[in-house]
């Protein structure tokens, strides 16, 4: 995504992704944990983020995450935004 680092985050058979960037610290949240089984923590300030929708679940932070579109395709996860390269077609599987 533009040189920045995507945070992947997978529970069951959903995944979903994000900037892996704290909103409210910068810091990376792929260091943090899942909670609750369905919230990403930072690992830093303790702000938690709704793992389906990126939505904020608790401070400090004062706004949630902006999903980024994923497909997994044969155990292999693909991103889809600015700078990314293009979901693969059918004839590529």
């Amino acid at each position: 995504m533009d040189g920045r680092a995507i945070c992947v985050v997978r529970i069951g058979a959903r995944v979903t992704a994000f900037p892996d960037e704290c909103p409210h610290s910068g810091m990376p949240l792929s260091a943090g944990d899942v909670v609750h089984g369905c919230e990403l923590e930072c690992a830093w300030h303790g702000a938690r983020f709704d793992v389906a929708t990126g939505a904020l679940r608790h401070g400090p932070a004062e706004e949630g995450l902006v999903p980024i579109p994923v497909r997994v395709v044969n155990g292999r996860i693909f991103a889809d935004g600015p700078g990314l390269p293009p979901f693969p077609r059918n004839e590529d599987r």
